[in-house]
C-alpha cells in the first residue's frame, strides 16, 4: 500500500503507512520488513524535500542492515545515504558513504547499483568543483552502466557529464553528451527526453548569443 501511495506521489500518506509497517515489523521480529520500511521512509522524505529526515532513516536502515548482516541492503542504504548527504551539502559525508558503498557493492557483485553510486560520486565532485573527479567517476559510471545494460543510467550520467562540461566552458562537449542521452531516452520513450530537448535548445540559444562575432 505504501509503495502504491508513493507511486501516486501521495507521500504524506505513504509515510504514515510505512511508519505503521515499521512498528508492526518490529513487533513481529521481521527485521527484513523493518529494513524495507525504514528505507521507504527515507525515500518518501527525500521526495518531499526533507533530505535531513531521509538521512535519519537511511542511517537507521544501514544500522539494521549491518546488524542483520544483509550486505545487499547495506550497499543500497549507503548509496541512498550518500545521495541525501550531498543534497544537504555534506559532501565529505556523501563521499565517505559512497566510497563505502562501492566496497560493499563490489563484494556483492551488484554492478547495477555500483553504476548509480559512481554517478553520484561524479555529481558530488561536480558540486565541489573537482573537475577531474567529475570526469573520472562519470566515465566509470558510463562503463559500469554499459556492462550491465542500464541504458537509463547511461543517459542520466551523460546528462550529468554534460552539465559538468558546460560549467567549465565546454558547450560543444556538453551538447554531444546531451545528444547521446537524448537518443537513448527517445528509444526508451522516457519522459525525461523533453527535458534534454529543452536544455539543447537553451544551449543553442545561449551559445549563439555569447559565441564569437565577426
Amino acid at each position: 500500500m505504501g509503495s502504491a501511495l508513493t507511486r501516486m506521489h501521495r507521500y504524506d500518506e505513504a509515510i504514515d503507512h510505512f511508519r505503521q509497517a515499521m512498528a508492526i515489523c518490529r513487533e513481529l521480529g521481521d527485521t527484513h520488513g523493518r529494513i524495507r520500511a525504514l528505507a521507504n521512509l527515507g525515500y518518501a522524505y527525500r521526495r518531499i524535500g526533507r533530505p535531513d529526515k531521509a538521512v535519519e532513516y537511511y542511517r537507521r536502515t544501514l544500522s539494521v542492515s549491518r546488524l542483520l548482516g544483509d550486505t545487499g541492503s547495506e550497499g543500497l542504504a549507503l548509496v541512498n545515504l550518500g545521495d541525501a548527504c550531498q543534497h544537504l551539502g555534506r559532501f565529505d559525508e556523501a563521499i565517505d558513504s559512497l566510497q563505502q558503498a562501492l566496497t560493499v557493492l563490489d563484494t556483492n557483485a551488484d554492478h547495477w547499483t555500483k553504476g548509480i553510486a559512481l554517478d553520484l560520486l561524479g555529481t558530488t565532485h561536480h558540486r565541489l568543483r573537482h573537475h577531474e573527479g567529475v570526469i573520472k567517476y562519470h566515465q566509470l559510471a558510463l562503463d559500469t552502466h554499459a556492462n550491465v545494460g542500464n541504458r537509463w543510467g547511461t543517459a542520466h550520467t551523460l546528462l550529468n557529464l554534460g552539465e559538468a562540461h558546460l560549467s567549465i566552458g565546454e558547450p560543444d562537449t556538453a551538447r554531444t553528451n546531451w545528444e547521446q542521452a537524448l537518443v537513448i531516452l527517445e528509444e526508451l520513450d522516457h519522459p525525461e527526453a523533453e527535458e534534454i530537448r529543452v536544455r539543447l535548445r537553451d544551449l543553442d540559444t545561449t551559445h549563439a548569443t555569447t559565441g564569437p562575432t565577426e
